[in-house]
């Protein structure tokens, strides 16, 4: 992991992704297998909302499952930097394409975001509808930390990025847009350990 020192009166809000960022898992996988596990035909059932966009699928699961925000994979090189850069005066904002009440039950765990940004039934915040979101929330720039290609547009209307686990094809992709890297984490997928838990 780098990240270069800025000034603390220079810190742009950083904005923060959930999945396969903050954590090293997808939260709508935990809760799915986890309702499969517990409620099977439940689970089978909310398949039928997938038609309806992914947005509609996540909150038909969040609807008959919880999460459980202790027991997540989180990127924990990741937590820290966050909990440091919060100790130097810095907002964080937590944007995900997740539903809002499992983007909130993680966000109350921690204690590190000032706001949080979340899918809630439609549409779906991810790429440029993220991108979007948080060009209207911060209109005088922001630092974005994501994982995946969807990233991609929000990085391209980020004045800085932060690379949590990403490919070297798309740490390529990243690098292409000229921006600042003011923080990258090294990839570490999550073991067989971690989603058995």
């Amino acid at each position: 992991m780098n990240a270069p020192r800025r000034p603390r009166g220079d810190f742009l809000p950083l904005v923060v992704d959930l999945d396969f960022t903050l954590l090293r898992t997808d939260s709508l996988w935990e809760l799915f297998v986890a309702l499969l596990f517990r409620k099977p035909l439940a689970a089978l059932a909310a398949l039928t909302a997938l038609p309806a966009g992914r947005a509609r699928f996540k909150a038909k699961i969040a609807d008959l499952a919880t999460i459980d925000p202790v027991v997540l994979p989180y990127r924990r090189e990741l937590v820290d930097y966050l909990q440091s850069q919060k100790d130097s005066g810095r907002s964080l904002h937590l944007a995900t394409a997740a539903d809002r009440r499992v983007a909130d039950a993680v966000a109350a765990h921690l204690g590190l975001f000032d706001t949080v940004e979340a899918s809630e039934g439609s549409p779906n915040l991810k790429g440029p509808n993220k991108a979007e979101r948080l060009v209207e929330r911060f209109p005088a720039g922001f630092v974005y930390a994501g994982d995946h290609a969807a990233d991609l547009k929000v990085w391209a209307k980020a004045h800085a990025v932060i690379l949590a686990g990403v490919r070297p094809s798309l740490e390529r992709q990243a690098r292409a847009l000229g921006k600042p890297i003011e923080a990258r984490f090294d990839r570490r997928p999550a073991g067989f350990t971690v989603w058995r838990r």
